[in-house]
């Protein structure tokens, strides 16, 4: 059952936008924000209660992982096992930007960012968010509408379907994307294409290949 919430609107450019979403991040809320492909839904990745409230939010199953999204490659040390040559390649070569990574996760973490042993990483191109999440540390993020829903490109279109469901929406406008990343799954010998998006899968497996 969603106990609903009084779902705060905010522009990223208001003054106290940032802080306010670090402050409802640490007291466990959730919040949305924009970033280079979709708006996202957000929770501390590493607080079980707060990642619940996300899956209730969305109406997701919770046998599904949830992506983490990254201001910096440096902060998935503390999510994943150490990464081979050619995932570092990866890294360097399409981060930030729309390639998420599938990857071995490292042990310790909640059950509910994900019950398989791997999880989902990327660092966004954007620049607020990657600011926020400088502030935040790692969010788990996941697109923020319903479950099996359209995905809105607007703060005000993404308010009107996730109100209740979230504590803040920071509203960066219309996206120019509106499209969810590539995600490749790496966790293995060879990466495995398992969504297509804007990063051409021809060229992931040109620097997996040389690195």
């Amino acid at each position: 059952m969603i106990m609903p919430r009084e779902t705060e609107f905010l522009s990223i450019h208001a003054p106290n936008a940032l802080n306010r979403a670090v402050q409802i991040v640490q007291a466990g809320g959730l919040i949305i924000f924009p970033t280079d492909t979709l708006y996202g839904i957000a929770a501390n990745p590493f607080d079980p209660q707060a990642l619940h409230a996300l899956y209730l939010a969305k109406g997701r199953p919770e046998n599904k992982a949830i992506p983490v999204l990254l201001a910096e490659p440096s902060q998935a040390n503390a999510f994943i096992q150490p990464p081979s040559a050619r995932v570092k390649a990866l890294m360097n070569a399409f981060w930030p930007g729309a390639l998420t990574l599938v990857l071995s996760k490292a042990g310790g973490l909640p059950e509910e960012l994900s019950p398989y042993p791997t999880l989902a990483l990327r660092v966004p191109d954007h620049p607020l968010a990657q600011t926020l999440l400088a502030l935040t540390g790692p969010l788990a993020v996941t697109s923020a509408n319903l479950s099996g829903g359209e995905n809105p490109r607007s703060g005000r279109a993404v308010y009107e379907i996730m109100r209740g469901r979230a504590d803040l929406v920071l509203d960066g406008g219309v996206l120019e994307s509106g499209k969810a990343s590539t995600i490749v799954d790496c966790s293995g010998l060879q990466p495995i294409l398992l969504r297509e998006g804007p990063v051409a899968f021809a060229e992931i497996q040109k620097v997996w290949g040389s690195a």
